[in-house]
């Protein structure tokens, strides 16, 4: 999760990041550009958005998904654990390494309870001992009766050959529940806990909460935005929003999400919250390329929930919960 903004905007422009290059290193065009881009990211944070949103009636299963019995996990493990079986085949883009189980008609509604596969690692070779070299490009097929998991082999390094020995390791997640705190406008400034991480409230900026993280690796955390007892807040969808447009010109088309997240510096956060309405001009002025490169080093980072509608007086911020199960496979 500590993945540094100015990072991810010299990532952006073909830059190299601050361990090759410094950013005292970029051209006067290349620094001007780099301040324009931090300055309109922090800058919009503090404007007032004209997002249309709506009011509907709170539905579960608008926010949370159906867990699935732990029965019914431990079943489909164990059956792609036993039918599961490693193949090397030729994709549409090259060879590709093929994790692949046949569970059968009765578990064929049950592949939807995988939240999400992950590859570990391979120690697969060829009888020369030369390691199968992975691009890092992986795929997930399943569906029906098939379980199938595709991770591309590097053409470029790959040599065909018919005797292949060694395992591939990967991560299921399964979705085990929700851990969510009810909150108000009066917690800002509390900790709270979710998924065993902890967050300060560090403010609400409208339809804006900042959370200040305290572990590194943060569970996605998402919001419900109550207008009432039993009723949130929602955006249009997009044809709707277009039409409304089309009537009143103020209105932001950005506004078709209900919902999104992002993680941004503390530094530069704390730059546009003394001065809100700090110009580029005067941002540029109070930042030398040494003082921005100081900045974007400090190892601390915010999250902003953000909300199509303003943050109402009550709201709840949940994460999922999940169970890591290990598949380790043999070729």
């Amino acid at each position: 999760m500590k993945i540094k903004c100015i990072l991810i905007i010299a990532l952006f422009f073909g830059y190299q990041t601050a361990q090759s290059q410094d950013i005292n290193d970029l051209s006067e065009e290349e620094f001007q550009e780099m301040t324009m881009i931090v300055h309109e990211m922090f800058a919009s944070m503090f404007k007032e958005k004209n997002y249309a949103f709506k009011e509907e009636a709170f539905e579960v299963e608008d926010f949370f998904e159906e867990i699935p019995e732990a029965d019914e996990v431990k079943a489909l493990l164990q059956i792609i654990k036993e039918k599961g079986k490693l193949k090397i085949e030729e994709g549409d883009f090259g060879p590709e390494l093929v994790f692949l189980a046949e569970v059968g008609e009765e578990f064929s509604n049950k592949l939807g309870h995988i939240d999400k596969i992950d590859f570990e690692e391979t120690n697969l070779k060829d009888e020369k001992g030369q390691a199968i070299p992975l691009s890092g490009i992986y795929q997930n097929y399943s569906f029906f009766e098939e379980f199938k998991y595709v991770a591309r082999i590097d053409k470029e390094a790959y040599k065909p050959s018919s005797d292949f020995a060694g395992t591939a390791t990967y991560h299921l997640q399964f979705l085990t529940g929700y851990d969510q705190k009810s909150l108000s406008k009066k917690d800002v400034g509390k900790t709270i806990t979710l998924n065993n991480c902890s967050f300060k409230i560090l403010e609400i900026i409208r339809n804006q909460i900042v959370l200040e993280p305290m572990c590194e690796d943060y569970p996605t955390v998402k919001l419900i935005n109550y207008s009432s007892e039993n009723k949130v807040y929602s955006s249009y969808a997009w044809d709707e929003l277009m039409e409304m447009q089309k009537k009143d010109p103020t209105i932001n088309t950005d506004g078709s999400f209900t919902q999104s997240s992002q993680t941004i510096d503390k530094s530069f956060y704390n730059v546009f919250k003394k001065n809100p309405k700090l110009s580029l001009k005067k941002f540029r002025k109070m930042l030398s390329p040494k003082e921005m490169e100081r900045l974007s080093k400090q190892e601390s980072e915010l999250l902003i929930v953000e909300h199509v509608a303003p943050i109402g007086d009550k709201f709840v911020l949940f994460t999922p919960t999940f169970q890591l199960e290990k598949v380790i496979v043999k070729y």
